[in-house]
Order: C-alpha cells, then sequence, then structure tokens
C-alpha cells in the first residue's frame, strides 16, 4: 500500500513538472495590466535564434495597436540562445550562458526596448544596433529562471550545496534578497504577482508559493495551496498567479491561485499541447507559439504556429503561422522622417511658390550656363562643405553625401543639419562677395541677377532664399538638369541666374 501511494506520487508529480511547451520556444510577458506585450526566441528556418516581439493587442490612446496574428522580428541573436528572459514594462531582458572574465563567473545580461514612434504602425528599437549592456550576474551558482514584476527585474539562482539566492536588479548592480528557509531548493519556480516576486514549492503533491512583500521586506507563505493537474503551468499576473492545467485532448483548463484561494476562470480552451504561453490584455486574452521541426524546412518557411485566444469567449482568434513585420530602429525612422520632410518640401516649393518667370532677364555679355558646368560645380561645392563637417564630426564625406550618417547610432545623425546650414552659409557669403562659390569659379561660372543691362551680382537675400532651397532641397535644384530653361525654383524664386560669359563678344568689362 505504501509502495502504490509512493509510486503514484512520483507519477504525478513527473507529470506535474513536465513542461509540454517546446523548450526550442521562450515567451515572456510583461504583468502590467495595460498596455500587455511580449516578448518571445525561437529558432528560424536557417537555424538561426530570433528575438521577436508582440506589440500590444488592446486599444489604446496611447499606442499603436497591432492586428491579431501578427509579431514583429527584432534581432537576430545568430547561434547564441538565452538560458532566460523577461518583460518589464515596454523591455525586454536576455540573460546568457556564464562565461569566464578576469577569473570571475559572470552571466551577461542585455536588454531592448520596443517604443511607439509618431508614424502610426511603426515601433522604434532602443538601443539601435547593439543591445543595451546591463550589470551581469556574478555568481557560481546556477541560473534557475529570472522574471520581472511589475517594478523591477529579478534572477533566482541554486548553488551546488541547494542554497537559493534571490537577486534584484538595481542601476548599480544586483542586490541579494535573502530567501526563507521554508522552500525545498530543489524544484523551486520564480514568478510574479504585481510587484513582488513568488517563489513557488513544486516539491510535493501540492504547490506551495512564498511572497517577497517588497513593502515591507518580508516574506509570506500563501494560505491556500495548488492542487495539481496532469501538467500543470504557472505565469505571473498583476493580482494573482494564472495556472494552466493542460490534459491529453488538447484542451485546457484556466485557473487563478490567489490569497483568497484559487478559482477556476476557464475550460476547454483550445490551447496547443507544445507551446509558450502569455496572456495580453490583462486576463482577456493569451497567445499560444509553437515550435514546428525545422528539419524538413527550407529557408523562408514559417517555423512556429501562433494561436490567440479570447478567454472570454475562448474563441480563437488566430491560429497558423505568424503574419511578421519589422520594426524600425531609431536611426531608420530618423531616415524616413528627413526623407518625408525633403520630399513634402519640395512638393510645397514647386507647388505653391510662383515661378515669376517673366521677371527673368538675361544681362548683357553671358549665356546660361550649361547644366553640366553647374554639376560639376555643385559637386565640388559639396565635397568641399561634407569634407570640412566631415573632418570636424569625424565621419566621412560619403557617409553625408549618401545620407549613411543619418543611419549611424548616438549624435551622428546631427551632422545632416550642420551640413545644410554649412553650406548655405557657404555658397551665400561667397556668392555675396564674389558672385561665385569656388566650384563655379573653377567652372568659370557665375551667379548674377536676373536684370537687363550690365551684370551685378544679386542682393544677399535673393541669394540666401536660392541657397536654402537648392541645399535643404537637393531633389528641386536638380529639376535643372531636365528645365528648357536650366533654371531651378531657387533660381527663378531669387531672379538670379547662373551664367557664363558669351564666347560671340570680347570680355566683359565692369
Amino acid at each position: 500500500m505504501i509502495v502504490n501511494r509512493l509510486l503514484i506520487a512520483f507519477l504525478l508529480l513527473m507529470l506535474a513538472s513536465s513542461a509540454r511547451a517546446d523548450d526550442r520556444v521562450m515567451i515572456t510577458t510583461n504583468i502590467d495590466e495595460s498596455p500587455s506585450r511580449a516578448w518571445a526566441v525561437y529558432r528560424n528556418s536557417a537555424r538561426e535564434n530570433l528575438l521577436v516581439y508582440f506589440a500590444p493587442r488592446q486599444e489604446s490612446d496611447r499606442l499603436e495597436t497591432a492586428t491579431i496574428g501578427q509579431i514583429q522580428g527584432v534581432r537576430p541573436l545568430g547561434a547564441r540562445l538565452p538560458i532566460s528572459i523577461a518583460a518589464l514594462d515596454d523591455r525586454v531582458y536576455l540573460a546568457f550562458s556564464p562565461v569566464i572574465s578576469d577569473r570571475r563567473r559572470l552571466m551577461r545580461v542585455y536588454s531592448l526596448r520596443a517604443v511607439p514612434s509618431p508614424v502610426g504602425g511603426l515601433w522604434v528599437l532602443e538601443p539601435g544596433g547593439q543591445m543595451q549592456v546591463e550589470q551581469p550576474i556574478v555568481s557560481d551558482a546556477s541560473l534557475v529562471g529570472m522574471h520581472a514584476t511589475s517594478e523591477s527585474v529579478w534572477a533566482l539562482l541554486q548553488s551546488n550545496a541547494d542554497a537559493l539566492s534571490l537577486l534584484r536588479m538595481d542601476p548599480s548592480g544586483w542586490v541579494s534578497v535573502p530567501v526563507t528557509d521554508e522552500i525545498d531548493p530543489r524544484r523551486v519556480q520564480l514568478s510574479a504577482i504585481g510587484s513582488d516576486p513568488v517563489l513557488i514549492d513544486r516539491s510535493g503533491l501540492r504547490f506551495k508559493a512564498h511572497r517577497f512583500d517588497t513593502r515591507s521586506n518580508a516574506w509570506e507563505t500563501m494560505p491556500h495551496e495548488l492542487e495539481i493537474g496532469r501538467d500543470t503551468e504557472l505565469h505571473a499576473a498583476p493580482n494573482a498567479l494564472r495556472v494552466i492545467d493542460r490534459n491529453d485532448t488538447g484542451t485546457a483548463r484556466l485557473r487563478y491561485w490567489s490569497e483568497d484561494g484559487v478559482f477556476v476562470i476557464a475550460e476547454d480552451l483550445d490551447l496547443p499541447q507544445a507551446s509558450g504561453v502569455a496572456f495580453l490584455q490583462g486576463n482577456d486574452s493569451l497567445i499560444a507559439i509553437s515550435a514546428i521541426d525545422t528539419e524538413d524546412l527550407s529557408d523562408g518557411e514559417p517555423t512556429v504556429d501562433l494561436t490567440e485566444l479570447d478567454l472570454n469567449t475562448n474563441q480563437v482568434l488566430y491560429t497558423g503561422a505568424p503574419a511578421v513585420t519589422a520594426p524600425v530602429s531609431a536611426e531608420e525612422f530618423r531616415f524616413l522622417v528627413v526623407m518625408m520632410v525633403l520630399v513634402m518640401s519640395g512638393v510645397l516649393v514647386v507647388v505653391i511658390l510662383p515661378d515669376r518667370a517673366d521677371a527673368m532677364h538675361l544681362p548683357e555679355g553671358s549665356a546660361i550656363a550649361d547644366p553640366g558646368r553647374r554639376l560639376i560645380a555643385t559637386m565640388i561645392d559639396a565635397f568641399i562643405v561634407t569634407t570640412l563637417v566631415g573632418a570636424a564630426f569625424g565621419v566621412s564625406p560619403a557617409d553625408i553625401v549618401t545620407l549613411t550618417v543619418i543611419m549611424l547610432p548616438g549624435n551622428a545623425w546631427g551632422v545632416f543639419p550642420m551640413t545644410i546650414v554649412s553650406g548655405i552659409l557657404y555658397a551665400t557669403l561667397a556668392e555675396t562677395l564674389t558672385g561665385a562659390t569656388p566650384g563655379k569659379l573653377l567652372m568659370g561660372i557665375r551667379l548674377v541677377a536676373a536684370e537687363p543691362g550690365t551684370p551685378r551680382r544679386p542682393r544677399f537675400w535673393s541669394v540666401l532664399v536660392r541657397n536654402v532651397i537648392k541645399w535643404v532641397l537637393p531633389p528641386v535644384a536638380a529639376l535643372a538638369l531636365i528645365d528648357p530653361e536650366t533654371l531651378h525654383r531657387g533660381d527663378r524664386t531669387s531672379r538670379s541666374l547662373v551664367v557664363s560669359p558669351r564666347r560671340d563678344q570680347g570680355p566683359e568689362t565692369h
């Protein structure tokens, strides 16, 4: 009789602790009720680990919501697979396997944010390029798991002697919190309720939960124990622990485990067996992501199936391969904004500013400069300006001309507007004082007022207007190459002309 009871207890323990979720999928979600978002790591068809982002699904005045079934590819991780991930607010934290550095054993931790941009549907990654380096976990113990409460990130460690260590991430490093000795360290799980971390003792036939009250800095044992099912999973929540019990029929039961007791919330949920689960929209829906065996897949084929459920109605909102989109980095977003501003400004200049062709007159002894010489003169001036600005900011002229500087991390994007301002000042001063920039002088052309009679230099304000249009809106200036009169809107607006001496007359006198 005693042997039978021990055998039954052993079987129940093995069933309860065996996770049906595929080990190739890691998924986490922040436990704030709004806005709720999630992150996952899985292996794609190229055998690389990919970090993806689930944008909020619920309606919000502050955030652009994502459509059902949509995930956003965030960052390829290559062959490196994190050993644990945790989500806090709009940031995900990834912990990697221990390495030895300066004779210390440490686990490196990195983070990444996904924040909404002013452009609807686009999410900006911060930081761009590399992930942000967080304080590493320095310890000889093994990482049981990392989890975030609504206020901080926590890590649970276990030493070879089965001693437990609970750490809280602070700006200065990881701070140790004493662990209650009521927990069996052999089978323990880290979770959270609101702002408090929770350690779940899974060593018996009923699970016990020990909650660390961050306000009083004291451990409290939850008064009710959890009766486990065939396959029981625990998930954090704002006010309780969510409990998922899976069964062999392909359905699942959802329960709440709180200070007041254990309550059944939903039954017969159509939840895939081998899936990682995260809750979105507070308590209203969940997502389940299942890995597909990649052995027989070719590049480009989906390697995961996504299921989204409405917990209120048990309605399957989506099932199948996820719709993958890509959020933009901060640098890419700046590039899009600059291009949009340039295009819209060019349209406004071309459409709104008057043509004023009737005010244009060719001075005596002058001919309109041919487009080729004007283009070469502009290239010379652009090379001079970008070389000087690039040398001052430590970037190459090619990065400025090709707008690559906008995509560089840090404050390098500020070189582009500085180049525009420098170009305007450079050309305006040179043409106001001498009638030509160095590029124009080398090509034998100069800027004159579009007035009959003896050629004269344009006034300062006319030259300034012309160069603002030319340097801020290069596409508008480039229209001179195809204009029948080889004039662009800057020439016409400022009533100025780029001319060369007429070859059928002698030298001009001034």
